[in-house]
């Protein structure tokens, strides 16, 4: 009978497994979203996953700077102190021209300090010195330039006798998040691995610090391909726009950006940073574990609702009874995975000017007539006139659109289909179950989209440049 056939379908059925994959899909994308990462959203079909491969594009991806690694004497009436002072205070007096790798060295003071050609020169004691990259005249030893080969290599000289006095070899420091990566990566079973772009050697001393594979082929496209046939699931993450055939190709398209960039129309998911792709990994390996859970679960309530078909015929009442509880125990296993991942502060990085020590180098005047400005400011009527006015937003409603978009998802409808067959037949108790479920599916689906709206607000705001 029609009865006995439908009760059939309530107690053996995969409505445990698809609810809890979507909910466990709505949570990944939650959680990603509360550790800093942007869900772009322009490809819906491409939900977090746990990959098998993570591909980083360059080596730039691992590095903030450089740090020193060594600094060795060439002379025997010098030693490393010595040496390093002296490079110190040069190039404090130079500007700075390679950031804040002597910032914490108690440096010589040193004046007349000027930065041309890749060297900075100085009095330094009252002696002339310069420092800057290996030239051919340099008498560096064979064994150093092997030593710290990949490093990047800066010779202190006198000038005056022509003479090399010591190096400071300068290493890529480590981006911030590089060892959580890493971490997370091999504690999920990833394959880490990063594109040998550019300088070889650079590359390789950048990948062995990193404890990371490094593809020797820079044709980012192959690698994935490559993976992908032997059966991977490929994340790719760039901070470059010039990935966008990489992102269309991959599985999951990561951009790396710490603002508004040209990222968005590209990737899938924007993270500020490393930290927040490993959060991502993250949050994929906690979506296949609650997926799984839910598999599991469906799998346990088809076998109990087999068994007790077959011994006791239960009514329509009664026979989704099993798969309601698999069905609220998997969204409940799914929220204990995929809830917190709140990052301890703000994921979004401040914007900032990447060389500032050039204002410093450049005289009032020169500045001023950078910035078309002069020491009294703008006045009111330059500033409107510079004013770029906003391009107008249509009015959209973004909650509307939310709750309609989870309306019609194809879950939902076959939800609603067997909530209206329940009532039909009298299931008063299935149809209020399958009611809550439909209502909890699609509030955590709307609570995605305003999250990552208000991510992406905060991006757009950050985009904007105020001046006074």
């Amino acid at each position: 009978s029609f009865s006995r056939t439908f009760a059939a379908l309530l107690l053996v059925n995969p409505g445990a497994s698809l609810v809890g994959a979507e909910a466990a899909d709505s949570g990944a994308s939650a959680r990603a979203l509360r550790s800093g990462a942007t869900v772009v959203g322009s490809r819906p079909e491409r939900t977090i996953r746990l990959p098998g491969v993570l591909l980083l594009d360059h080596p730039r991806l691992l590095v903030d700077g450089l740090e020193i690694d060594a600094v060795v004497p060439l002379t025997n009436a010098h030693d490393p102190a010595w040496v390093l002072a002296r490079a110190a205070g040069i190039t404090a007096a130079a500007g700075s021209p390679w950031g804040d790798i002597f910032r914490s060295v108690d440096g010589v003071p040193a004046s007349d300090g000027v930065f041309a050609g890749g060297v900075a020169t100085a009095h330094a004691a009252g002696e002339p010195y310069s420092l800057g990259p290996v030239a051919e005249e340099d008498m560096v030893p064979a064994e150093i330039r092997l030593r710290y080969r990949g490093d990047y290599l800066l010779v202190l000289r006198d000038p005056h006798v022509r003479r090399a006095l010591g190096v400071i070899a300068l290493r890529p420091r480590p981006a911030a998040g590089v060892a959580e990566l890493i971490e997370v990566c091999r504690s999920r079973s990833v394959e880490l691995g990063v594109i040998g772009a550019g300088d070889p050697a650079a590359a390789w001393a950048i990948a062995d610090r990193a404890g990371m594979s490094l593809f020797e082929s820079d044709d980012a496209m192959e690698i994935i391909r490559m993976r992908q046939a032997a059966g991977a699931f490929v994340a790719f993450a760039s901070d470059t726009s010039e990935a966008a055939v990489a992102f269309a190709g991959c599985d999951l398209a990561i951009g790396v950006a710490d603002g508004p960039s040209g990222l968005a129309g590209h990737a899938d998911l924007l993270a500020p940073d490393l930290a927040t792709v490993a959060a991502i990994i993250d949050s994929g390996a906690r979506r296949e574990a609650s997926a799984r859970d839910s598999a599991i679960l469906t799998a346990i309530a088809n076998a109990a609702g087999a068994a007790w078909g077959f011994r006791a015929g239960p009514s329509v009442e009664r026979a989704s009874v099993p798969m309601n509880i698999a069905t609220l125990t998997a969204l409940a296993a799914g929220w204990a995975r995929l809830r917190g991942g709140e990052r301890p502060r703000s994921a979004i990085s401040h914007l900032a000017d990447p060389q500032p020590e050039r204002w410093g180098r450049r005289s009032v005047v020169s500045v001023l007539q950078e910035l078309g400005t002069s020491e009294e400011g703008l006045t009111a009527a330059q500033a409107m006139e510079r004013r770029q006015a906003a391009p107008p937003v249509a009015q959209v409603h973004r909650l509307r659109d939310a709750i309609l978009e989870q309306l019609r998802s194809p879950l939902t409808g076959i939800l609603a289909a067997g909530a209206g067959l329940s009532l039909a037949l009298g299931a008063t108790a299935d149809v209020f179950m399958i009611g809550a479920m439909i209502v909890a599916n699609a509030a955590a689906g709307v609570w995605q989209e305003r999250q990552a709206d208000r991510a992406a607000q905060t991006l757009e705001r950050l985009g904007a440049v105020s001046a006074r």
